[in-house]
């Protein structure tokens, strides 16, 4: 698959917002730095596991997660993404 410099903004934006979403926004850019080295085999256990993976998880959706993995640099604009988020403070959260 051919990513666009679009489809890339695009898969930033799902990413960073799906993160968010689990409550992973805090942690997620030291967590990408950390791991960002083992992405490629990453990317590679999840093409080996997606005959299993599938029955759970769309199989366009999983390509799309083991590119990401795959690729350094769109690992670090996604680490930089989230410095760009504003942040949410946690106690006008609970207020809500």
């Amino acid at each position: 698959m051919i990513m666009t410099p679009q489809s890339i903004s695009d898969d930033k934006r799902v990413w960073v917002a799906r993160l968010q979403r689990w409550g992973l926004g805090e942690i997620a850019p030291a967590l990408i730095d950390a791991l960002r080295p083992l992405g490629f085999i990453g990317s590679q256990a999840i093409v080996m596991a997606a005959p299993l993976l599938t029955a759970f998880v769309d199989a366009s959706k999983l390509n799309d997660f083991a590119a990401l993995l795959e690729d350094p640099e769109r690992l670090a604009q996604l680490s930089r993404s989230f410095d760009a988020q504003p942040r949410s403070d946690p106690v006008d959260e609970a207020k809500r």
